[in-house]
């Protein structure tokens, strides 16, 4: 019993192994996949699409604000309500080219910019 029980045991262990490692081949796989997913996110906001003037008039209020400064296409929606000088200030601007409007307010403010980088979904086209 001492030979054939050490390989049947031998031989499920094994067994336990390789499910053991392809689990973990799996679960590897789904954090590939769940990573290059979030890049395919990234690279997508990254790069950005290009969207015309008229989808960003599409998108003229409070609940969907999207707005275009310096050629750059931002989706504001969430910012509306954080807006420090009130939702008003972003809410006129959905919908338009606010260039104007937020190089007036905002001038070169390294915050100001930052703040709004953040919101880049892709470039206006020409």
């Amino acid at each position: 019993m001492g030979a054939s029980a050490t390989s049947a045991t031998s031989s499920q262990n094994s067994d336990d192994d390789e499910g053991e490692e392809s689990g973990q081949e799996s679960d590897e796989g789904a954090e590939g996949a769940a990573a290059g997913d979030a890049a395919s996110a990234t690279s997508t906001t990254a790069s950005g699409e290009t969207y015309s003037l008229a989808t960003v008039q599409e998108h003229s209020t409070e609940s969907d604000c999207w707005a275009a400064v310096d050629n750059n296409v931002y989706d504001l929606t969430d910012w509306v309500a954080q807006h420090p000088g009130g939702q008003r200030a972003i809410t006129q601007l959905c919908g338009t080219d606010a260039t104007d409007a937020f190089a007036g307010q905002h001038g070169n403010n390294d915050e100001a910019k930052a703040a709004l980088s953040e919101h880049q979904i892709g470039t206006l086209q020409n």
